[in-house]
């Protein structure tokens, strides 16, 4: 009976961390597309030259490459918990400075911050899923989280930006930066309240760090304690790990598209209201988003199926990249 109270705490708990994981998603991508909206207005206020702006987009995306690994270091070092409040209050507090700093070099700065504070964002996720959500279970809820709320954050972006509080309400577009950066401050007090870096019991019985803490003890009671934080040099000697690495290095190439011309390239067209503007820069996203919802459950049918996490992760993967492609 204890047991069973314990298990359905656990659930119940899981669902909210699941809650507030998807929700960071969808704001770090909802933040992030606001690009596509202000970059036309900031374009027409500071009579911005295109290799200006094509700069400032550049003074996100570097940042955000860089921060990557030191963000996933700090992660671990300090748990989920403090560091996604952290970035979250950060990223969230410069998001309107774009329309108030009033010069290119300050505009560099804001874009190089904006990028730099959401770098860490989805390293600490992984770990949050690894922490609380079954490996059985796993694929499909990182699809959830990264791919359906953080593309769907990404596709609403131009929706309650342009078509809503631009085009609906008839805000200026800084007063609606203004609106979603406080939604972002406020969901971060939430999300410091309610989420815990691990749930009570382990979700797998003994959790893979005990595993495999208990396996290396077992083969060599004398060997050092491995690091906290895996070396980048021993990493990369997994080819594993390199091929992810340069399928992420070409899947950010369709993200400066989505995150940063989209909006310019509808308004060189001739598309000039928000709420138009702001349908047709969503319709990619939500694509990606679907596509992201149907491979996590393909990928953990498959691994359920097929017993053999390797060639069901391959092939699934395979097929997105061959149809995408």
């Amino acid at each position: 009976m204890q047991n069973d109270s314990l298990l359905a705490r656990l659930h119940r708990r899981s669902e909210v961390i699941f809650g507030l994981a998807a929700t960071t998603s969808f704001l770090l991508y909802l933040h992030r597309y606001t690009w596509n909206l202000v970059r036309p207005e900031l374009e027409a206020e500071y009579n911005l030259s295109n290799t200006q702006l094509e700069a400032l987009g550049s003074a996100f995306f570097f940042p955000y490459a860089l921060g990557q690994i030191p963000g996933g270091i700090l992660c671990d070092l300090f748990g989920p918990h403090i560091f996604l409040v952290v970035i979250i209050i950060a990223w969230s507090a410069l998001l309107p400075l774009h329309g108030l700093v009033g010069s290119f070099t300050g505009l560099l700065a804001v874009r190089g911050g904006f990028g730099l504070f959401q770098a860490g964002c989805y390293p600490a996720l992984s770990q949050v899923t690894r922490s609380w959500f079954p490996m059985r279970k796993r694929t499909q809820i990182q699809g959830w989280i990264a791919s359906a709320f953080g593309r769907g954050g990404g596709a609403m972006a131009s929706i309650i930006m342009g078509s809503f509080l631009m085009g609906y309400l008839e805000l200026h577009w800084l007063t609606s930066l203004w609106i979603l950066s406080a939604a972002g401050i406020v969901f971060a007090l939430i999300f410091l309240v309610l989420f815990r870096n691990s749930p009570p019991v382990p979700v797998d019985g003994e959790t893979e760090t005990q595993i495999s803490d208990r396996s290396l003890s077992q083969t060599n009671e004398t060997a050092p304690q491995a690091p906290r934080v895996l070396p980048f040099r021993i990493a990369l000697k997994n080819r594993s790990y390199v091929i992810l690495l340069f399928q992420q290095f070409l899947n950010a190439g369709s993200d400066v598209v989505f995150a940063l011309i989209l909006g310019s390239y509808f308004r060189s067209l001739g598309v000039d209201k928000g709420a138009e503007l702001g349908v047709l820069i969503s319709l990619p996203l939500w694509g990606g988003a679907l596509g992201g919802i149907f491979g996590g459950y393909a990928n953990d049918w498959a691994i359920n199926r097929f017993s053999s996490r390797r060639w069901s992760r391959s092939t699934v993967a395979g097929i997105g990249l061959g149809t995408g492609g």
